[in-house]
């Protein structure tokens, strides 16, 4: 089997900050039945959070994963924490979802 098959086919990228309740709906807007969700790399970037946020991302592991979570120590603004979430993804997809978002079906 071909190495690009083994891996995610698609890096969803969910930048955050105090959203704890909005990035819960997000994660669970990406599993789908009937999609492989080891094809899929799930990166959260949170921007130093004080909230829940660790404890909703680690709750979601056993369905999710690819399921990344990365915290930077301090805020470093919003640009920064969206670009080290794009260079933290491998698959050759990107999608960016933002953490008051949510997927729809089938998207």
């Amino acid at each position: 089997m071909d190495h690009a098959e083994d891996g995610p086919l698609i890096s969803v990228v969910i930048p955050t900050y105090m959203r704890a309740a909005s990035v819960a709906r997000a994660l669970d807007s990406i599993v789908e039945p009937g999609i492989d969700p080891l094809r899929i790399q799930v990166i959260v970037v949170d921007n130093a959070s004080t909230d829940d946020t660790e404890a909703v991302v680690d709750a979601r592991r056993d369905r999710i994963p690819g399921l990344e979570f990365h915290r930077w120590p301090t805020n470093v603004g919003p640009l920064e924490n969206w670009r080290r979430g794009i260079a933290l993804a491998r698959a050759p997809w990107l999608k960016i979802l933002w953490s008051d978002d949510q997927l729809e079906p089938r998207a």
